[in-house]
């Protein structure tokens, strides 16, 4: 893992390995460094696209060796080129300021596709949130599609294995990091508060 990491200082201390941390729920995804006292992104998570496109998620760019931030198509901090379609997907703030946009104009939205990947803290779209992911390890962190840091991944104590599994597998199919770890979202909260026991409540996903 140190060989893998990100060198980061952290103020008091010496030069560690960095890990990406990566925290989703229902509404944002937050995404930055270990050691930094704050997040690099804080990004909704929605996906906006054209009906006409049939397959907007494709995710065969991610499963290049070669892919990487230089090579990767993108049209704007929160716009990501389709791959076989040539379509466009606009993720994250880029996706609801297009949507109020229309709405301000009066513009009918029928002919788009509105995707929130995530319902009460859980992945259900899993290609769209691919792109989710792939937007924040290229444009928002840049580490590029295959980003070689150890990644730890925070998820709801109320998982179960099989979703977990899933997860894991999805991340290291898409995106070959070296190592990945999913942190129980109320364990860290504590740990982030300088205590190891206590009483967590989530009060959304």
């Amino acid at each position: 893992m140190t060989s893998a990491g990100k060198k980061v200082k952290v103020s008091g201390s010496k030069e560690h390995v960095g890990v990406i941390v990566v925290d989703y729920s229902t509404d944002f995804i937050k995404a930055g460094w270990s050691g930094e006292e704050t997040p690099r992104c804080c990004i909704p998570a929605v996906l906006v696209s054209d009906k006409s496109n049939r397959n907007p998620f494709n995710s065969s760019a991610a499963k290049d060796n070669h892919a990487d931030v230089k090579s990767r198509p993108t049209t704007s901090a929160g716009q990501v080129a389709g791959e076989e379609n040539n379509g466009t997907v606009l993720v994250g703030q880029d996706a609801l300021d297009r949507l109020k946009n229309m709405h301000k104009a009066g513009e009918s939205t029928e002919g788009l596709q509105i995707t929130y990947p995530i319902k009460e803290g859980r992945i259900v779209e899993w290609e769209a949130m691919i792109v989710l992911f792939r937007h924040i390890f290229v444009n928002e962190l840049k580490v590029g599609t295959h980003p070689n840091y150890p990644v730890l991944v925070m998820d709801s104590p109320m998982s179960s294995e099989e979703y977990r599994i899933k997860l894991c597998r999805t991340l290291f199919t898409e995106f070959r990091m070296p190592s990945l770890s999913l942190g129980n979202r109320g364990t860290m909260a504590l740990f982030d508060s300088g205590i190891s026991t206590g009483i967590d409540l989530l009060t959304s996903g």
